[in-house]
């Protein structure tokens, strides 16, 4: 990434040896002809600071919409590249059990509300309080009966169950007995003797007019009804075991497993603590139908529907979170969602992207960023229009730094693109340089880059100056730094004139400063 001050291009003419302790030079063995030499007069003009950084160009706005609850997608409309307005539905979820959620919801909240209604306004029957006052009964024996632990008539009952069910299970695995798989056959045998004498006797009076009154149509009748019974037991007994009816059986005995263990654990603190909450309810109920009406049991009442409310409010948040919405103007950009696929509240489903408007956003040296500002005017070249330019404003300078994976920090800067100076359309993506201005002076005293040099030891900064025809070192002292001049505040002065040395001058300047 191209980035930093462009500010001085310092050109180290005599870099090679340090300049200590000179004033001038002197004698005419140290004077050279200048008349080859490039000179240039001081003059004040518009200085320009500035930095170089690279980025890349983004949307104004992009957003990555997700749905805010999960299941399993009914209906996409929208496609890539599609032009959508604020507010226009992009996809949605099947919504049947969100709405019976909000039904739910809403009924639960008429309940509570009825219930605070007749706490505050007790007004009950005789029947009332007799079937509350059962209920704190009943309440307080499961209480009891909680803290006591199962009787032993509820073990027994919990281990036959348990017996009962694995022996059933025991009989599917192991196939049909037997000894009752022959008495399913000789039953069946001796229904089918009965059913064909029954035919035979039904067979010699079947044309008499009064056949349906004759003692054989019953007999047939009977023997066919004990024919099917016969085969069904048959084949019940006969027939292998369906994996459905093992499994089912295994759950019988898994869920009288359970149910026994249940009865073997002590009882969790949690269990003990909603049986007593249920007695306490039940006392509190009593007391309201006797018309006892206690602010606590209000208070509680009014928790219990605004508990309803926001109940609704969020299975209506629910419902309007199975809706994906633009909730701007913009482009789609991509679409990750189909039809009947199942989707998470952390599936990205849908992007967004607002194309009207384009930001470039750089990464800047920390040891530039503090001369960057919101507002500073910027000159952006794109990788895909190298010959032209777009005007730029820096918009936003990031608080925070960014470290890449080589652990060098930089600070991003958004810079916002005057889409109306681009050479062509800007896609998102696209790669580009920016030179930001940071700061411009008018009317001061400069001097070019190149004629500058620097004393590496004491840091010191010498233009050759000519006066009376010979290259004179002077001492100078520097503002602002720009890309190709820098503005002098000390040691020249306007219509001064200075050179800038050839190679072989340098030399022979260098030689006589050695001399000197």
């Amino acid at each position: 990434m191209r980035r930093g001050i462009i500010a001085l291009v310092v050109v180290v003419l005599l870099a090679a040896v340090p300049w200590i302790g000179y004033t001038r030079f002197g004698g005419q063995d140290e004077t050279a002809s200048v008349a080859s030499e490039e000179q240039i007069t001081v003059t004040r003009g518009r200085l320009v600071a500035s930095i170089n950084a690279s980025g890349t160009v983004n949307p104004n706005r992009q957003i990555t919409l997700v749905f805010d609850t999960p299941g399993r997608v009914a209906e996409v409309l929208v496609e890539e590249g599609q032009d959508v307005r604020e507010g226009d539905l992009l996809a949605r979820l099947d919504t049947t059990d969100l709405e019976l959620a909000v039904r739910q919801a809403e009924i639960n909240l008429e309940i509570a509300q009825a219930q605070l209604d007749r706490v505050r306004n007790p007004a009950s029957s005789e029947e009332e309080i007799r079937a509350a006052e059962a209920q704190l009964r009943s309440a307080e024996a499961n209480l009891a009966k909680l803290k006591a632990g199962p009787s032993a008539a509820e073990l027994a009952a919990a281990r036959a169950n348990l017996e009962a069910a694995q022996a059933a299970l025991d009989r599917l695995l192991a196939g049909p007995d037997p000894v009752q798989l022959a008495s399913a056959q000789q039953r069946l045998k001796n229904a089918e003797a009965a059913l064909r004498q029954a035919q035979a006797a039904y067979d010699q009076v079947k044309w008499r007019p009064d056949i349906a009154m004759l003692p054989q149509s019953l007999q047939l009748e009977q023997a066919t009804i004990e024919y099917e019974a016969a085969r069904i037991a048959y084949e019940e007994v006969a027939n292998s075991p369906t994996p459905e009816q093992i499994a089912q059986a295994r759950a019988q005995v898994e869920t009288a497993r359970a149910n026994l263990q249940r009865l073997l654990e002590t009882p969790s603190e949690a269990e003990i603590a909603a049986a007593e909450a249920q007695v306490e309810q039940a006392r509190a109920n009593l007391r309201r139908l006797r018309g006892e009406v206690d602010s606590v049991d209000v208070r509680i009442q009014e928790a219990q529907v605004e508990q309803a409310q926001l109940a609704l409010e969020q299975a209506r948040r629910n419902l309007e979170g199975a809706q994906l919405v633009a909730p701007f103007d913009g482009t789609v950009a991509t679409v990750n969602i189909k039809p009947f696929e199942l989707v998470s509240s952390a599936t990205p489903a849908i992007v967004l992207a607002d194309l009207s408007r384009f930001e470039l956003e750089v990464g800047v040296d920390e040891l530039d960023v503090g001369q960057v500002q919101v507002g500073n005017p910027v000159t952006v070249t794109l990788d895909a229009y190298q010959d032209a330019t777009i005007r730029g404003t820096v918009i936003h300078v990031a608080p925070v730094a960014r470290t890449d994976a080589q652990g060098v920090a930089t600070y991003p800067v958004r810079i916002e693109l005057d889409v109306s100076t681009a050479p062509g359309p800007l896609r998102a993506g696209m790669s580009g340089n920016a030179q930001i201005v940071t700061q411009v002076l008018e009317d001061v005293l400069i001097v070019p880059n190149r004629a500058i040099a620097i004393d590496r030891t004491t840091g010191r900064l010498t233009v050759w100056k000519l006066e009376n025809g010979q290259a004179v070192p002077v001492e100078i002292a520097i503002g602002l730094r720009g890309d190709t001049h820098s503005e002098v505040i000390a040691g020249l002065e306007e219509g001064d004139i200075i050179i800038i040395p050839s190679i072989d001058r340098r030399e022979q300047l260098r030689r006589q400063l050695e001399g000197n």
